[in-house]
């Protein structure tokens, strides 16, 4: 091997032991780099310690309001049948509920629709067959114990749908007032017994928030002409509300001293 090779391997091989130290003591250098931990700061620039901590407020209460849909589905020949239909049963249904003593403001008008009505014939083409119309009124019962006859009374004035019954309370805010002091409360207490098993001591509140939800039960009810005629000698069907609960969620963070 002559000399000049000679050199080119020793030269490559140093160059490769440089190329290994300097991975190496690239790797080193890295392992050597501290790991910072950063604190929360405050406008001085000083670190600032705080707990953090979540608490539901719940407030049971008995529902106090009814709300209910009674409406009247028909089909007929033409839309002026139809029409006629709807509005000669519309108002016998809103002047029996007004007759059983529910005010003209909680007495909505939701839906009114006319549309064509089809079939398929056994050729699979489809066939026109009359006009289909619907009317729905929004009702709203303050008085829990007349809730069934409310409902009985529509029946019989004509109404063949009676659905989507709801219950609510008529001061839900302040049911909402009382659960969120209950919430806030668990969490200061919550957070105190937190700061007195750790050894230290609360401060201020640092920030503050809620999230709010409410559980309704519901009721349905289900009335159709033919049935409602078939029995409407029977007694009101009895609505049973039960109770629900308002719940509210606090997150609050305390400083700690």
């Amino acid at each position: 091997m002559s000399p000049n090779k000679k050199l080119a391997i020793i030269g490559g091989s140093i160059g490769f032991v440089l190329l290994a130290a300097t991975i190496v003591t690239s790797n080193y250098l890295i392992s050597l780099r501290p790991i910072y931990i950063q604190n929360n700061t405050g406008s001085d620039g000083k670190p600032v310690n705080n707990v953090s901590v979540s608490a539901t407020g719940k407030v049971s209460v008995q529902p106090d309001i009814v709300t209910f849909t009674a409406g009247y589905h028909t089909k007929q020949n033409d839309i002026a049948s139809v029409q006629k239909d709807l509005n000669k049963n519309v108002n016998a249904i809103t002047k029996a509920l007004k007759d059983a003593g529910i005010a003209d403001k909680d007495i909505a008008t939701t839906t009114y629709s006319i549309t064509p009505s089809y079939y398929y014939n056994t050729g699979g083409k489809r066939v026109e067959d009359g006009q289909e119309g619907e009317v729905r009124i929004s009702v709203k019962v303050r008085n829990m114990d007349k809730a069934g006859e409310v409902i009985d009374a529509s029946v019989n004035a004509g109404a063949n749908i009676v659905d989507s019954i709801s219950f609510t309370v008529d001061d839900l805010d302040k049911v909402k007032v009382e659960a969120r002091k209950l919430a806030a409360k668990a969490a200061k207490d919550k957070a105190q017994t937190l700061a007195d098993y750790s050894g230290v001591n609360i401060g201020g509140l640092i920030a503050i928030s809620e999230d709010s939800a409410s559980t309704y039960p519901v009721y349905t009810y289900n009335a159709y002409s033919d049935l409602a005629k078939s029995e409407s000698n029977t007694a009101a069907p009895t609505i049973s509300a039960g109770s629900f609960e308002i719940t509210v969620t606090v997150n609050a963070t305390y400083g700690i001293k």
